[in-house]
């Protein structure tokens, strides 16, 4: 599963970002954004790099 870490705080996003990929499984953390638009920005980025 591909995941996108959204907060307003740099540390809280590099210490999930860190923990997930501790957890062994297959997630990938794809981006960090710190707010709900850079989020949809980089969504609708990845959607154009698939669909191309």
């Amino acid at each position: 599963m591909n995941i996108i870490i959204v907060d307003d705080e740099k540390l809280i996003r590099q210490g999930l970002s860190f923990l997930i990929a501790q957890m062994g499984t297959s997630d990938n953390v794809i981006g960090q954004c710190k707010n709900g638009r850079e989020a949809l920005e980089l969504c609708l980025c990845e959607a154009a790099t698939t669909t191309s």
